[in-house]
């Protein structure tokens, strides 16, 4: 049996080391993909070889945003489901992620064990 595979966009090496830590401390059955922008996020999930389970998503990255991210996502019809991780607690951006049927929830950083005990458990059952 595959394990399972989330795919972390962050452009902030510490937020991507920091995530997976967390997740492989309290989950040490996940492999995890760590890339730092999301354009090299969209030309992974083009020449795909191993779909991700899970997509963790920064929004506030220089020159493709994560809400720039989605646009693309969307034309690659994947089917992935993603989590929101982000610094931002603007209102806006949590109702934004609402208008996307991929975006399943919206943690702000630091990733707690809690939030990522919630996510995992929601993802399993």
């Amino acid at each position: 049996m595959s394990t399972y595979l989330i795919l972390l966009i962050d452009d902030d090496p510490v937020s991507n080391k920091f995530n997976s830590m967390i997740i492989q401390r309290n989950h040490p059955n996940i492999e995890i993909i760590a890339l730092t922008g999301a354009m090299e996020a969209i030309q992974y999930l083009k020449d795909l070889t191993r779909k991700p389970d899970l997509i963790f998503l920064d929004l506030n990255m220089p020159v493709m945003n994560g809400w720039d991210f989605m646009e693309e996502y969307h034309k690659l019809n994947l089917n992935i489901e993603i989590m929101i991780i982000t610094s931002s607690e603007d209102p806006k951006d949590m109702d934004k992620a609402e208008n996307y049927n991929e975006i399943k929830g919206y943690v702000v950083k630091p990733i707690s064990k809690v939030a990522l005990s919630t996510i995992f458990d929601r993802f399993s059952g």
